[in-house]
């Protein structure tokens, strides 16, 4: 039970993991991201979400990518502007793949 709640805790707030390596794509479409953040559009970001989906579903995107620039594209998509925040900026951060 005590292994229980680190997890949960864990699931719940994000483990602060490292943002996979990003390629040129997904760097593009964080920077997308970044640039509707402000402007607080959950019909943007569901169409973000959909244009993240045809590229994974495209082979253009990896999986962790893909999983990464969800993650943030749902959080937004559903109004949680802090959480999507959160989010991307580990994203930023990582420089593009070569």
């Amino acid at each position: 039970m005590k292994r229980a709640v680190p997890l949960v805790l864990c699931l719940v707030l994000g483990c602060g993991g490292k943002a996979p390596p990003m390629s040129a794509q997904a760097k593009s479409m964080a920077k997308k991201f970044e640039q509707q953040l402000p402007k607080h559009s959950t019909d943007v970001f569901k169409q973000l979400c959909e244009e993240v989906d045809k590229m994974h579903k495209g082979k253009k995107l990896t999986d962790e990518e893909y999983n990464a620039l969800h993650r943030v594209c749902s959080q937004a998509k559903d109004g949680q502007w802090d959480r999507a925040e959160k989010a991307l900026k580990p994203l930023l951060a990582e420089p593009p793949k070569e």
